[in-house]
């Protein structure tokens, strides 16, 4: 249940950022059709909504995120301002498919 309701959040947010991708993609400059998250701010978004049904406002301590793109993979990290605690992490492939969540401890 939990898992329908974060992909269902997680379209949502996608969907709302649709205008954002379709405003910077031009069909002549995608090396690939399916890769729907080009920019850092909408794998930024996508993190931030998936990030936000899973552990919460505890996430807003964390900021800035650090966003870097590897391989076609959106890697996605919070900045760790105390000693104790963790960041949230996230791998988002440019198709959308999330790779990989958590959060340190």
């Amino acid at each position: 249940m939990k898992k329908k309701i974060l992909s269902i959040f997680v379209l949502f947010i996608f969907y709302s950022c649709k205008s954002q991708i379709n405003d910077t993609v031009k069909a002549s400059n995608l090396s690939n059709i399916n890769d729907y998250i080009n920019t850092k701010e909408v794998a930024l978004k996508i993190a931030e909504a998936v990030w936000l049904s899973m552990y919460g406002d505890k996430i807003e301590r964390s900021r800035p995120f650090n966003v870097t793109l590897k391989d076609n993979i959106w890697i996605i990290e919070g900045t760790l301002h105390e000693r104790k605690g963790g960041v949230p992490y996230i791998k988002i492939q440019k198709d959308g498919k999330i790779l990989k969540v958590t959060h340190g401890k």
